[in-house]
């Protein structure tokens, strides 16, 4: 399959890509975590925070504080389709896309790794 590119309306475009659900996921994923590691930057420069937690950089300091906020979200009363969600986004920031893509079942830990 190609992309392919339709005009629907005089400003509305269709687009397929011909690209596979898994790689467009992915993709996302890392726009996502791009976007948090400059928002940490922004965030965390120059605070007081980095100096306690003793962060390797504000970007780092982002990142953790989200993975700490998704855990926290699942600690929640939310919908099945809330905790599935936040589930999956939190196992991705914490043990990368394709191991979160993989899960079927809550979230994943460390003991779920040997070796």
């Amino acid at each position: 399959m190609d992309t392919r590119i339709e005009q629907v309306k005089q400003d509305t475009w269709k687009i397929i890509l011909a690209w596979s659900q898994e790689i467009l996921h992915k993709a996302a994923f890392r726009m996502a975590l791009w976007f948090i590691v400059r928002l940490g930057i922004y965030v965390f420069t120059d605070r007081q925070y980095l100096k306690q937690m003793r962060y390797k950089s504000p970007g780092e300091a982002g990142v953790d504080r989200i993975k700490f906020r998704l855990y926290e979200i699942q600690m929640r009363y939310i919908s099945k389709y809330q905790l599935q969600r936040a589930t999956r986004i939190y196992n991705a920031y914490c043990f990368g896309y394709p191991l979160a893509a993989d899960a079927k079942s809550g979230p994943l830990w460390p003991d779920d790794f040997p070796g």
